[in-house]
C-alpha cells in the first residue's frame, strides 16, 4: 500500500514511555523528540500499533530477565505505518510505501507505540494492499506467532487436523486461517460466546470450554487431532490429551514443558522471531483473502492503559490496536 505524498515530518510527536516497571498507570503519554533514521533504517509514521499479551508482561517486569529493558523504554513490537524518510543505505522501501513488521529488538527501548519510529527495514515486510493499515497492524507478531507454530514447528500439512486452544484471540484466530490455507481441517476451542467468531474463520468443529464437561467434549473428538495448538496455557490445553492421535505433535505458546499426560509426546515450545520473508507470505494470503484481521479495538495511544486493560482481562476477540490520538 502506498500513499502518494507525506507530510512534513515534525520535530517532536507523542509515544508511550515507561520509567518504571508497575502496573498499567505505569503508560505515559509524552511528547518526545523526532529522531532520523540511521544506516538501513526507514522512519516511519505510525497508523496502528498492535497490543499483545506480551506488552503488559513487559511492563510488570516479568520478561526483563529475557529481554532486558532499559528505562525509559516505548513498549509495543507490532506497527504498521508510511515510510516518511529513509536512511544511508535503506532503499527495500520508497517514501510513501505501506510497510508492517514485528519489530523485537535484543532490548526493550525503542517500541512501536509511538507516532513516529525509526525502524531497521530488515524487520519490514510490504503491507497488505487489501488491508488498511490498522489491520494490518494486527498481525505482524501474532500472525507469525500462528505461521511459526504450526507451518515451522510442527508442518502442518494439508489432509490433517489440528485442535486449537484459546481459537477467539489474535493468534488463535490466525492460527485457524493458516491452517485452513494449508487444507488442514480445524477444531476450535474457546468460549461460547466466539463460537460464531471462530467459524466465521474457517474452523471446521467448535468445542466450548465453558458448556458443558470439558472432558465429555475432549473425548468426543478422541484422537482427531494431528496437531494441537495450545494458545493458552492453563487446565483446557491439558484436559485435551485424548484428542490427539498417536504419533500427534504439540505445539504451545504458553508452556515451556509439556503438561501431565503429555509425556512421550512430541512437544515444542515457541517464542516468535521476526521473519521479514514470512510477513511478505502472511501479507499475500490477505491479498488473497485467506487471512483477515479482527479487530477487537482501535485504542488512541494516549489511552494506552485502557488497551492493556482489554489484553488482560483475557477476553479480546481478535486484537487491539493503538492508534495515534
Amino acid at each position: 500500500m502506498t500513499q502518494s505524498s507525506t507530510p512534513a515530518v515534525p520535530k517532536t510527536a507523542h509515544a508511550v514511555r515507561v520509567h518504571a516497571f508497575g502496573a498499567n498507570d505505569q503508560l505515559k503519554y509524552e511528547e518526545v523528540p523526532v529522531v532520523s533514521p540511521g544506516e538501513g533504517e526507514v522512519l516511519i509514521q505510525m497508523a496502528g500499533a498492535g497490543v499483545n499479551p506480551v506488552d503488559w508482561k513487559i511492563l510488570r517486569g516479568y520478561l526483563n530477565g529475557f529481554i532486558p529493558a532499559k528505562m525509559p523504554f516505548v513498549p509495543g513490537w507490532e506497527i504498521a505505518g508510511t515510510v516518511v524518510e529513509r536512511g544511508h543505505g535503506a532503499r527495500r522501501f520508497a517514501v510513501g510505501d505501506g510497510v508492517y513488521g514485528y519489530v523485537r529488538r535484543p532490548t526493550v527501548e525503542h517500541g512501536t507505540y509511538a507516532e513516529y519510529v525509526v525502524v531497521p527495514e530488515h524487520y519490514l515486510a510490504a503491507a497488505p494492499a487489501k488491508l488498511s493499515l490498522e489491520e494490518a497492524a494486527g498481525i505482524p507478531l501474532a500472525g507469525l506467532t500462528a505461521y511459526q507454530c504450526l507451518v515451522d514447528a510442527v508442518g502442518l500439512s494439508a489432509g490433517e487436523t489440528a485442535l486449537i486452544v484459546g481459537a477467539s484471540g489474535g493468534v488463535g484466530g490466525f492460527a485457524i486461517q493458516i491452517a485452513k490455507s494449508r487444507g488442514a481441517k480445524v477444531i476450535a476451542v474457546a468460549s461460547e460466546a466466539n463460537r460464531a467468531h471462530a467459524v466465521a474463520l474457517g474452523a471446521d468443529e467448535y468445542i466450548a470450554y465453558d458448556k458443558g464437561s470439558l472432558a465429555e467434549s475432549f473425548a468426543a473428538h478422541a484422537g482427531k487431532a494431528d496437531v494441537i495448538y495450545d494458545c493458552v496455557g492453563g487446565p483446557t490445553p491439558a484436559a485435551s490429551r485424548p484428542a490427539l492421535k498417536e504419533g500427534g505433535r504439540v505445539v504451545s505458546i504458553a508452556a515451556r514443558t509439556p503438561p501431565a499426560g503429555f509425556e512421550g509426546v512430541s512437544y515444542q515450545y515457541v517464542f516468535v522471531d521476526p521473519n521479514c520473508v514470512q510477513l511478505r507470505k502472511l501479507a499475500l494470503l490477505a491479498d488473497e483473502g485467506k487471512l483477515t484481521v479482527h479487530l477487537h479495538a482501535k485504542v488512541p495511544l494516549s489511552q494506552a492503559a485502557k488497551a492493556f486493560d482489554q489484553s488482560e482481562s483475557g477476553h479480546t476477540r481478535g486484537k487491539v490496536v493503538l492508534i495515534p490520538g
